[in-house]
């Protein structure tokens, strides 16, 4: 596992557009303070996890799976409309023989 600047990131009070650890180490330098905090959201919200890799790579396997089950129900789902339709089309054949009758 690599290691990063540990939580909890800061803005430089005295520059908005750089980042600093708690401990005031500098950690990095961006181009807007937009960004600078879209970092720091996001490094700070892994806190207290112990490894970040790993959650992240078993949060992208989960999304496969979820995505892998909703394309199974979408399958399941054209599969029972056709089934309607066909049902749609010999309940009407039906009523159409008994109404010719």
């Amino acid at each position: 596992m690599s290691r990063h600047t540990p939580t909890k990131w800061i803005i430089d009070p005295n520059a908005d557009n750089e980042v600093r650890s708690e401990n005031d180490y500098p950690v990095a330098c961006f181009n807007m303070k937009y960004d600078a905090t879209r970092a720091i959201e996001c490094v700070n919200a892994m806190e207290g996890i112990e490894d970040p890799q790993k959650f992240r790579d078993t949060w992208e396997a989960i999304k496969h799976l979820e995505l892998d089950a909703y394309h199974k129900l979408q399958e399941e789902y054209q599969t029972l409309l056709k089934r309607y339709d066909r049902l749609r089309e010999q309940y009407t054949a039906l009523l159409n023989t008994k109404n010719n009758a």
